[in-house]
């Protein structure tokens, strides 16, 4: 494809590719590499419009054009070819914003696509001859906003996710990587900068798939799910996790399945009776609603336990 001379070029381009992407984490949402590059496009589309483009750090966050390198090439196919192609236009035109590329990326794309190969294999070796001096490590990538805000007394909340710095290596494996959620915490007024709580380090990529999100403010705690039922409690700035919650509450704590047997609804060849007991408090993102108070349905969705906000005792509905 001819290399992107312009913003509105660039636009177009990092919008359809974006498209592309969320389609194919929709489709394919084990693979980690559509994760990955997913998280860096919606990061250089925010950046782009929010006059980040003068920062050092977020142009050297963006490594789209290193991934399709290392993960995507040799293209298998038309359309992968494709957006290897739009992967390496976005990651370059993105280097020399907003000026565009100088006059040498007239060159075509393969071309640039083997130099960049070339050198990601000498900067490999580079790595592996200086190990017995120290080992090489990424920077933290670029954080990205998790679900929707919401407002707290004297700020604006927003979970936010990382990937977290791994060791440089040849052998490098996508699902290794691990990943830093965050609490961001932004003044409305914006006089004052933004605060970071972190809330879980090393998740796995799959454990983000699973609706991550903040429930609401009770007036004491913002709660969140992050694998597991979480708050921050803002006026004493310290976390509540579940263990918080089963000292509150000692009597409220695993239960069993229901026998259904002789439910007339279910068949017999697949009647459940031998399922191990289930903790209330680390349940499935289902099981937690937000109305004022955070609220816990059981397990065996026989009942729902409203969570008070000073003595975080549940209480029958």
């Amino acid at each position: 494809m001819a290399e992107i001379t312009n913003i509105s070029e660039f636009t177009g381009v990092l919008d359809a590719t974006i498209a592309e992407l969320d389609a194919l984490v929709g489709s394919e949402p084990d693979y980690p590499v559509w994760r990955i590059l997913q998280q860096q496009l919606h990061a250089l589309r925010d950046w782009s419009k929010n006059n980040a483009t003068q920062d050092p750090n977020k142009r050297n966050a963006i490594t789209i054009g290193l991934i399709a390198a290392r993960e995507l090439e040799p293209a298998k196919n038309a359309w992968m070819q494709d957006l290897i192609d739009h992967l390496h236009a976005l990651n370059y035109f993105w280097r020399y914003w907003p000026s565009g590329p100088p006059a040498i990326a007239a060159r075509s794309w393969n071309g640039f696509r083997q130099i960049a190969v070339a050198v990601l294999i000498l900067v490999a070796l580079a790595a592996g001859s200086l190990v017995a001096f120290r080992v090489a490590r990424t920077e933290e990538g670029p954080a990205i906003t998790l679900g929707k805000s919401v407002l707290i007394p004297g700020a604006t909340a927003t979970l936010t996710s990382a990937l977290e710095p791994y060791t440089i290596s040849l052998n490098h494996r996508p699902e290794t990587e691990r990943y830093l959620i965050q609490l961001r915490l932004t003044d409305p007024g914006h006089h004052q900068p933004d605060r970071l709580v972190d809330i879980a380090k090393h998740m796995q990529v799959n454990d983000l798939r699973f609706d991550v999100r903040l429930l609401g403010d009770d007036g004491s705690r913002l709660w969140f799910y992050v694998g597991r039922v979480g708050a921050w409690d803002y006026r004493h700035d310290r976390l509540v996790d579940a263990d918080d919650l089963r000292r509150a509450n000692p009597t409220l704590a695993t239960f069993k399945p229901k026998d259904n047997r002789g439910d007339p609804l279910i068949s017999p060849a697949v009647t459940r009776i031998d399922q191990t007991a289930r903790d209330i408090w680390s349940g499935e993102s289902r099981l937690y609603q937000f109305n004022g108070r955070l609220e816990v349905t059981t397990p065996d969705y026989a009942g729902t336990y409203a969570i008070d906000p000073e003595t975080l005792r549940a209480e029958l509905k």
